[in-house]
């Protein structure tokens, strides 16, 4: 047991300080972990007022209390300023008699302080950031028994911190996984997507221009048929500039960010359903939300509808596709249904032309869900979130304990 000193900072206060930091608890809301403590404390010792105290820089920050309405005091000679100062717990018993408190405000002033009793906070290695402490307005005994009591308090309160400070590092982790998780997903999504795109540069364009380069060589080998032969190069040239522009069409639709996403879904319709004799029913219900959107989420949604017609026309056998975008709450989301032969579920899906629709939600924080069977059509439906930001808010607080 020791008593109070005038010193009220610590030799390790920069590292005590750092400690304080670490455990993210200043400013934080009511917790009933700790109000469960100060109950306790003051049931146990039968006083007014107990108090969970963090002593911050400058001022002393009660983390929860009981029998007061003060939130923080300032951080002048005071009771649980000194208690940080001791590995033990700092008692007075009549602070009327004690000439190491009497100048304290809550003894000399109206709040007529006669009994306090407080044990520090003090972390695994070594730094104390507050105390749970107990204060009467009359004098009173306190045992050796009843101190040991209070530090197992203490150590309660501290076993708190040190459980929550290892849980948000482990939530910390595992967000710091999924996030590498989702670029590396995204890697190879990207990775699929330049193989894809490689291919069909390697299988329509570059061949095209090698049959070009032969057209136009035979050509100078044959000087009477130049003519023609210029004729049927720029036939050719003019065809492989429609195939483009298809392909350029693919990666980003000038209409999307001409007309918007709306639009673009329109035509994408219309196309499926002259190039491949779809029916394409197109319900939108996305004018009140489109301003949620970025320009990437748009190009996101807009490729998984584009790849989700793709799969049907491929591989669906399908006469009639019904697409429907709209908003749920805070997601927007996109379901393409075919009437076609479907597929086994169980199977892996891939091979569908899924594993891109895949990870386009994943890199977007969503989901892609997948319903089908043998004979019985498939419906896809792609979830992401709407842009949202997140708020956030601050609080603040008087001659100390």
């Amino acid at each position: 047991m020791t008593t109070s000193s005038s010193i009220i900072i610590p030799a390790d206060e920069d590292a005590r300080i750092a400690a304080v930091r670490r455990y993210e608890i200043l400013d934080t809301p009511r917790d009933g972990a700790f109000d469960r403590v100060t109950e306790l404390a003051a049931r146990l010792f039968k006083v007014p007022i107990s108090i969970v105290s963090i002593v911050d820089e400058d001022r002393i920050w009660f983390k929860s209390r009981h029998g007061i309405e003060v939130e923080q005091v300032g951080r002048d000679p005071g009771l649980c300023a000194s208690a940080i100062l001791h590995d033990r717990s700092l008692v007075v018993a009549d602070a009327s008699v004690d000439p190491s408190v009497l100048a304290n405000p809550l003894v000399a002033g109206e709040f007529g302080l006669r009994f306090y009793a407080g044990a520090p906070l003090t972390t695994w290695d070594g730094h104390s950031l507050g105390t749970v402490c107990v204060i009467d307005k009359e004098p009173r005994e306190f045992s050796d028994g009843d101190v040991a009591t209070l530090e197992q308090l203490a150590a309660i309160v501290v076993h708190e911190l040190e459980l929550r400070l290892v849980t948000r590092r482990v939530v910390e982790s595992e967000r710091q996984t999924r996030a590498l998780e989702a670029a590396r997903r995204g890697l190879e999504a990207a990775e699929h997507e330049r193989t894809r795109w490689a291919r069909e540069l390697h299988d329509e364009t570059l061949q095209s221009l090698g049959a070009l380069h032969m057209l136009l060589v035979s050509g100078l080998a044959r000087p009477d048929e130049l003519d023609q032969t210029v004729s049927e190069a720029a036939n050719f040239v003019q065809d492989e500039i429609v195939k483009l522009r298809h392909l350029i069409a693919e990666l980003r639709p000038a209409i999307l960010d001409q007309a918007g996403l709306e639009a673009a879904l329109a035509s994408l319709a219309r196309k499926l359903s002259v190039v491949d004799g779809l029916d394409v029913a197109l319900h939108l219900e996305t004018a009140h939300v489109t301003s949620s959107l970025s320009a990437n989420a748009e190009g996101t949604l807009y490729r998984a509808v584009q790849e989700a017609l793709a799969n049907v026309a491929k591989h669906a056998t399908a006469h009639n596709v019904e697409v429907t975008v709209r908003a749920r709450g805070r997601t927007v989301e996109a379901i393409v249904s075919d009437d076609g032969i479907g597929f086994d579920a169980s199977l892996n899906t891939d091979g569908f032309g899924l594993l891109g629709m895949r990870e386009r939600a994943v890199l977007a924080g969503g989901t892609l869900e997948v319903r089908t069977a043998p004979g019985a059509g498939t419906t896809v439906r792609f979830v992401m979130p709407l842009d949202a930001a997140d708020p956030s808010q601050n609080l603040q607080g008087p001659s100390s304990p």
